[in-house]
């Protein structure tokens, strides 16, 4: 169970805060799934822009959150939609999965 809590502490905390500075629009939600079989967490935003992977810069400090959660992470990716109160249809998803 450490190993879990680990990896889903270091790739939430990579998506989070990106998708904050990221993508701006109505706000963000997070969401935290455990079922039996793996934990999935999506973070949802404002925009339908896709997350891309960016050039990595020790200047600025950033492009790395997309290959920090790949590592870890048995499964991810982004999904359209959201919650209703975040924006619906003109929202995304961007979450990864972790076997239990």
């Amino acid at each position: 169970m450490p190993r879990l809590a680990d990896a889903a502490t270091l790739c939430t905390s990579e998506l989070a805060p990106s998708m904050y500075r990221h993508a701006p629009g109505l706000g963000s939600l997070l969401r935290l799934a455990v079922e039996l079989a793996e934990v999935r967490v999506t973070v949802y935003d404002g925009t339908l822009e896709p997350p891309v992977i960016r050039p990595h810069s020790l200047g600025r400090g950033c492009g790395r959150g997309l290959r920090l959660v790949a590592e870890p992470a048995d499964d991810r990716g982004t999904s359209r939609g959201a919650p209703l109160g975040l924006g619906g249809a003109e929202c995304k998803g961007v979450w990864f999965t972790l076997g239990t």
